[in-house]
């Protein structure tokens, strides 16, 4: 039996084509300067509303004759979840002249629960087949589009460079000029060798501009450079000495010059592209050397200092047991802003987690006293300001401020 479909072929003004489909969207993407039948796209694809009067909301009335930004988004993206009471003083600013609709493609249930604790004044909508993730696609979020009335697409960039005064320009006619936002689609991270090394190299160094396509992470090297690699895409300075010291949040890192400008992550000469192998008999120097290789090579120097600082002190909890089950040996999972799910992990690396993750405002020091490996199922609702207390308590610990003298990675400015 054929599903029954409304096509539309739309030849934009650069002579793309592209095909709405209640299945599918066909076509390459949508790229900055063209235009698209807004509300054919909204007729041919599924866009589910979640706000309490989603029965009688009605997008095309909703989007006729204002910009229209709409901005994709993740429940566990805290960059995101950042942004948005930003986008609520946008939407009520300029309600009769611009329409947001936050759009994601989480479970319902999920989003629905969240908008239910943070009903902003935009409109959130779920894109469960992500189909309109086709008409603009991303890796990283947020991804951010802003286009006119008459769906000409004016950005594709972040949602921390659409500000008042950038909706102000548009309405009255002005040019406006964004960061680019184009992640790099072909380009497998998990997969790809960036730098494309020839298997049978023994060691080298490398450190390249960086690359505004593709995105930035760091990662261990596998296969025969398993354990005597490290790899870092689009990151700054200070991210690589991080690595190198192993430090793993920027609530550990000081400065001795007031607001650096080579950490200002925006200035794309600010980020570079960095590869370091290591003979095999080297394999457990491999930070050591990447500490030797960035101070000998950068102008920007690192050093490790004691200071006495704000923390925050992971503990027991006073009345409830540790939950977690204890287990012989080490296991993996994974990790984002709403979970940590490790089948064997010391109460040390859910401590890091917290901290990391941007769960706490300061550095997170261990002090539970418990020792060896633990199987962690731990969740919260970000949007709900109880959540994250409730969690820790179910799981048997607690955070307490305290001051402490920590490590402290310090980056200063050769003279």
């Amino acid at each position: 039996m054929k599903t029954k479909r409304l096509l539309l072929s739309v030849f934009l003004c650069m002579q793309t084509s592209f095909v709405f489909s209640q299945d599918d969207v066909l076509g390459q993407g949508v790229e900055i300067g063209q235009t698209i039948p807004i509300n054919d796209m909204l007729s041919a694809i599924n866009l589910e509303k979640l706000s309490e009067n989603a029965s009688t909301l009605d997008l095309t009335k909703l989007i006729a004759g204002k910009l229209i930004l709409i901005d994709f988004w993740a429940t566990w993206c805290g960059a995101c979840i950042v942004e948005m009471p930003r986008l609520d003083e946008l939407q009520k600013e300029f309600n009769n002249q611009l329409a947001i609709l936050s759009v994601s493609h989480e479970e319902k249930n999920r989003l629905e629960k969240f908008a239910k604790k943070r009903p902003y004044s935009f409109t959130y909508l779920r894109d469960g087949a992500e189909m309109l993730r086709k008409l603009f696609p991303y890796r990283a979020l947020p991804h951010t589009v802003l286009m006119n009335a008459e769906g000409k697409v004016l950005a594709i960039t972040n949602s921390k460079d659409v500000t008042k005064e950038v909706i102000r320009k548009v309405i009255n006619g002005e040019a406006i000029d964004l960061p680019i936002k184009k992640d790099n689609m072909e380009f497998d991270m998990f997969k790809d060798d960036y730098f494309d090394v020839d298997s049978s190299t023994v060691e080298y160094f490398v450190l390249q501009p960086g690359n505004p396509n593709i995105p930035g992470f760091t990662t261990r090297g596998r296969g025969v450079f398993s354990k005597r690699r490290i790899s870092s895409l689009n990151t700054t300075i200070a991210n690589m000495y991080m690595s190198a010291f192993q430090v793993t949040s920027r609530k550990r890192l000081v400065f001795a010059e007031e607001n650096p400008s080579y950490d200002n992550f925006d200035d794309p000469k600010n980020r570079y592209c960095m590869d370091l192998i290591v003979a095999e008999k080297d394999a457990t120097k491999l930070f050591d050397i990447l500490k030797e290789e960035l101070n000998e090579m950068l102008h920007i120097k690192a050093r490790i200092e004691k200071r006495e600082m704000d923390v925050f002190v992971l503990k027991k909890h006073d009345t409830n047991p540790f939950t977690a089950i204890k287990v012989e040996k080490p296991g993996g999972g994974s990790s984002r802003g709403d979970y940590f799910k490790m089948a064997g992990a010391p109460v040390k690396k859910f401590g890091n987690y917290l901290e990391s993750h941007g769960l706490t405002s300061l550095p997170v020091i261990d002090e539970t006293g418990i020792e060896g490996f633990y199987e962690f199922d731990f969740s919260y609702a970000p949007e709900d300001k109880g959540s994250f207390q409730e969690a820790m308590a179910k799981l048997g610990l607690k955070l307490e401020k305290a001051k402490r003298k920590i490590d402290m990675l310090v980056l200063s400015e050769e003279k």
